[in-house]
């Protein structure tokens, strides 16, 4: 365990929290478009709001990727309000899942990564 936190394998020992059993049961995904060069205002206005559990930039249609949680249909709006609430970002578009069969994960890639070492 020493090695791995040695090596940066492991980040941090924290708690996993569930949103659902917080009160939050909807998780959605809101693809967001800012403006060019803001990228850092829009960044500290999304990280003070707590719903705002993810945040990614991506290639594609849009500039940045963010996962909020929300209680209900109506809460999802407020927090989408508050998104949006920044001149910086232009556009939105967002998605609610309806499921979680695969949560966050990473030691599949572990093993995976062991089976493809030279000499395993």
């Amino acid at each position: 365990l020493d090695r791995l936190v040695a090596n940066g394998v492991i980040a941090g020992f924290a708690p996993t929290l569930d949103p659902v059993a917080l009160g939050y049961q909807i998780t959605a995904f809101a693809t967001l478009e800012i403006r060019q060069g803001h990228g850092v205002e829009v960044l500290a206005h999304l990280r003070a709001i707590p719903e705002v559990l993810e945040l990614h930039t991506i290639t594609g249609a849009g500039d940045m990727l963010c996962r909020v949680v929300a209680r209900s249909n109506e809460d999802l709006q407020r927090v989408l309000d508050l998104v949006t609430r920044d001149s910086d970002i232009v556009r939105t578009s967002t998605v609610i899942a309806l499921t979680n069969p695969i949560s966050h994960r990473v030691l599949p890639l572990v093993a995976g990564d062991r089976s493809e070492r030279p000499g395993r």
